[in-house]
């Protein structure tokens, strides 16, 4: 069990939680922003 793999392994559910909270953040903006589209359409 060397402390580099686990680092590695550390970093990579770091990251995949980064990566799920901008998706998050993504597609709520996408949806104001379609919202607006909508708005203006209007």
């Amino acid at each position: 069990r060397d402390p580099l793999g686990q680092k590695v392994v550390d970093l990579i559910k770091e990251l995949e939680e980064v990566f799920q909270l901008l998706r998050k953040k993504l597609r709520t903006a996408l949806k104001s922003h379609l919202r607006e589209l909508v708005a203006e359409g209007d």
